[in-house]
């Protein structure tokens, strides 16, 4: 087996690790640049731009003669896909659907990243619509060597600026370090009624590796997510972090305390991720070996 990972953002990095450290399978890592900030486990390739060097990168896939290819190239900010809409599609569709004809002249498998986001109503988001038209170009080939697996929400400390996750953890952690005890903690949220899948990516990308080695598919990830809203799951990081005088002021709906929201039931698992994802300064989130351990 030999897989080649195409992206070298969050899911790129931690797949490159799980296959270095724990699996031990033959990979590459192909990135559109080097990241000076980013720790590598592989051997990597430089490819430029993924959309208007697709040329060379076929020539380095029949090259290496992958059994498969996972693709994270992705435009996965909601913010910069409705900012970059044509970006957006060239990356989140059109590149896939280069990738995906491809195969047919390949003999490698093809790994799809899907969002769990496609199956929500979303009409005016441009990263929901790029996916879904991804998705469907993939369902009317009828391809017997792509397999398509929609990930639920993944969260680590890679995530940047761009993302709600990181918003908190800024917040969070400079309470924790710099507010007094008697201090209050204000979140603010524009609509935290939204349910969202939440998961610790590493358990999911270790649950991908393994689909992949066992070539056994699955979509369902119930044992390793946790369905929450934006304010029950701010209100649950409260919680495990021992904040006791959180304010949550949310446009949509209201003002609230951690007392006045129903938490859906959690696993411990969750608790403990929670506490690694906000206790980790963003100036050490690429130092994989502290929290992205083995699983």
């Amino acid at each position: 087996m030999k897989i080649l990972i195409l992206g070298g953002g969050q899911d790129g990095l931690i797949l490159s690790f799980l296959l270095s450290k724990k699996f031990n399978v033959k990979h590459k890592l192909i990135v559109r640049s080097k990241n000076k900030f980013a720790n590598y486990y592989s051997d990597i390739i430089e490819i430029g731009s993924f959309i208007t060097n697709f040329a060379s990168l076929k020539n380095i896939i029949k090259k290496e003669k992958p059994s498969h290819i996972i693709n994270t190239v992705a435009l996965s900010s909601s913010k910069e896909c409705n900012n970059n809409k044509k970006e957006a599609f060239e990356i989140n569709s059109y590149f896939v659907e280069k990738l995906c004809k491809f195969t047919k002249e390949s003999n490698f498998i093809l790994i799809h990243f899907g969002s769990i986001l496609e199956k929500q109503n979303r009409p005016n988001c441009v990263y929901t619509q790029s996916k879904i038209l991804a998705s469907n170009f993939i369902k009317n080939t009828e391809n017997k060597r792509i397999r398509s697996i929609y990930l639920p929400n993944h969260e680590s400390p890679l995530r940047d600026n761009r993302f709600f996750i990181r918003e908190l953890i800024n917040k969070f952690q400079e309470f924790s370090i710099n507010s007094e005890n008697n201090k209050e903690l204000e979140i603010f949220l524009s609509n935290g009624t939204v349910i969202r899948e939440w998961s610790w990516a590493p358990n999911l990308l270790n649950a991908i590796i393994n689909m992949i080695i066992e070539d056994k598919y699955y979509n369902s990830f119930n044992d390793i997510v946790c369905r929450a809203s934006l304010l029950q799951f701010t209100s649950l990081v409260g919680l495990v972090l021992n904040v006791n005088d959180l304010k949550i002021d949310c446009n949509y709906s209201g003002t609230y305390k951690i007392n006045d929201i129903d938490l859906p039931k959690e696993k411990q698992k969750m608790n403990e991720w929670i506490k690694l994802l906000f206790s980790i300064d963003y100036n050490k989130r690429y130092e994989l070996n502290s929290w992205c351990f083995i699983i």
